[in-house]
């Protein structure tokens, strides 16, 4: 529960359940910077592994849409790739050196990690912000194979 100094006390958490359209143009605004710097610094990573590459090759497979933002479920983090990372990065994070790039060679997929709590403002802001955008959440079946 981050609460800060003010007076009275502002809790965030508080403000979530009250107000959420309100908190997801706060959070656009305000405390993307601070949620960036800690994924910079201790929150996930997004590894070359082979859950990893079988996102990537899942997703190759899809239609692309730019409409549709898709998200994978890793329990701990959440993974976005391809033009999706990108637009994250760009919207959410502010910048794109949270990209990591995935293969090698002309291969090379754009890749993001975001924590729970990013995960929870990015798609509060896409979906009660009346974006446009369409979100699609994957989860593994445990065989590095991900269903919708």
């Amino acid at each position: 529960n981050k609460c800060t100094q003010s007076n009275p006390p502002l809790c965030y958490s508080n403000t979530l359940n009250l107000f959420p359209a309100a908190t997801s143009i706060y959070f656009k605004h305000n405390l993307i910077p601070s949620i960036h710097k800690m994924s910079e610094s201790n929150g996930p990573v997004l590894e070359q592994d082979e859950k990893t590459k079988s996102i990537v090759t899942f997703m190759r497979k899809l239609p692309e849409d730019e409409k549709v933002v898709r998200f994978f479920d890793r329990k701990d983090y959440y993974t976005v790739v391809g033009e999706n990372a990108l637009f994250i990065a760009r919207e959410f994070y502010k910048t794109t050196t949270v990209v990591k790039y995935i293969g090698s060679g002309d291969k090379q997929c754009p890749g993001v990690a975001l924590n729970r709590s990013l995960f929870k403002t990015v798609l509060r802001d896409l979906v009660i912000e009346g974006t446009g955008h369409m979100v699609e959440v994957y989860e593994d079946d445990g065989r590095n194979t991900w269903k919708l």
